[in-house]
């Protein structure tokens, strides 16, 4: 088995939990006392050269965390740790993940879902992806794989952005389509078990895009989708209602609103939306009207969303420091967009994940800077960082 924990000191900790861990995974032992928003733990590994921490999630009953991320090879990992930071387990996913694909959820029954896309080949003068689905057990054991390949005829590839599961154990996922450069929005729902219900591929006459969140509605068998969409009219926000059945229940686009790359997430009572849009935090309802928003400082740049259930919102992404130089940056606010605190990594980098754990606490994943492998090619080099932050 690959062990990236151990090629760090910082690391090594944990490693006997890797060949085996005893206690009850549920049990979330206390941490030490922490400041509002002080550093609780910090972990950083690599396994060559150029490794992007993706996403990262706390198990429900809040004693195990898991995160995903990409080598420099295109593999995937995912490694398991308890809230405290200490290692459990790691797993390598040979060519599986590509580019900035890798999000990772707990599917309630002790295992983890986790979504991306895979380069397949290339055609049309653009590359050719295949979105993949991955189930595995608490310990990283893979249950099963899924997969939307490549049209044969089209030479569409598929990418999945984001994925969620709805309250039947549906799997849903939200992403894009292309063929060569024309990206439009994809919406797909899978079985418990990794069989395909139904996808929603949208025609690029209809606009093109990318939905990147999958929001199941509470007291509904509905899911709200989130994304941009590009028509004559500009581009903007995108909202897609979908039934079980994949049908079109409504759809909203606001060409005023840019929403970038960031995530979207459901407010806790199920009726409006928090998104990270282009230099802003917004609110709104469920048709897109904006309720409350914030505007974020010039130097601030948002990627990743988590609620602290109906207490507080983090932000996270990386802070410009001068031109292309940017640090990680995690942001808490309170429910009316009021700032409590924020803190920034000092090596260079950027956090792509953000999740809620046990107090509350804020788990985070990303990037930092690292010192040249010297590799004939290495033109930069990166490590996966972790860190939790009190809340």
């Amino acid at each position: 088995m690959d062990l990236p924990w151990c090629r760090s000191g910082a690391l090594l900790l944990g490693l006997a939990l890797l060949s085996g861990c005893t206690e009850d995974p549920c049990v979330s032992p206390e941490r030490p006392e922490a400041e509002r928003g002080e550093r609780v733990w910090t972990q950083a590994f690599t396994a060559g050269s150029s490794d992007y921490g993706r996403s990262i999630a706390v198990e429900r009953c809040g004693g195990q965390v898991i995160v995903a991320a990409t080598f420099g090879s295109g593999d995937a990992w995912l490694g398991g740790m308890t809230s405290l930071g200490e290692p459990r387990w790691d797993r390598r996913v040979q060519a599986l993940y590509e580019g900035r694909g890798a999000v990772v959820i707990d599917d309630g029954e002790g295992g983890w879902i986790v979504a991306g896309q895979r380069g397949v080949g290339t055609e049309n003068d653009g590359p050719v992806d295949a979105g993949w689905l991955l189930r595995v057990e608490s310990d990283g054991t893979e249950v099963w794989r899924a997969h939307m390949l490549e049209d044969a005829e089209e030479r569409a590839s598929f990418a999945f952005e984001s994925v969620a599961q709805g309250d039947d154990g549906v799997i849903l996922v939200a992403g894009h389509t292309r063929i060569a450069y024309q990206r439009t929005p994809l919406a797909a729902a899978y079985t418990a078990g990794g069989e395909l219900l139904w996808a929603h591929v949208r025609e690029p006459a209809d606009g093109l895009g990318s939905l990147r969140a999958a929001l199941p509605l509470p007291d509904s068998s509905d899911t709200l989708f989130v994304g941009s969409l590009e028509r004559d009219e500009g581009r903007g926000l995108f909202l897609l209602r979908l039934s079980a059945e994949g049908e079109v229940l409504s759809e909203r686009h606001r060409p005023d609103t840019q929403i970038g790359s960031a995530r979207a997430v459901l407010m806790p009572e199920g009726e409006s939306v928090l998104i990270a849009a282009s230099g802003r935090i917004l609110e709104i309802d469920l048709d897109g009207e904006v309720l409350q928003e914030l505007a974020l400082e010039e130097a601030e740049q948002p990627f990743a969303l988590a609620l602290d259930g109906s207490e507080g919102i983090y932000v996270a992404g990386r802070l410009k420091i001068e031109e292309w130089v940017y640090q990680p940056w995690i942001l808490r606010l309170t429910r009316d967009f009021a700032r409590e605190w924020q803190t920034t990594e000092p090596r260079e980098g950027e956090l792509s994940g953000v999740t809620v754990g046990p107090r509350g606490d804020a788990f985070v994943v990303g990037y930092v800077e690292a010192p040249p492998t010297g590799e004939m090619l290495d033109v930069g080099n990166a490590d996966v960082w972790i860190a939790r932050f009190a809340r």
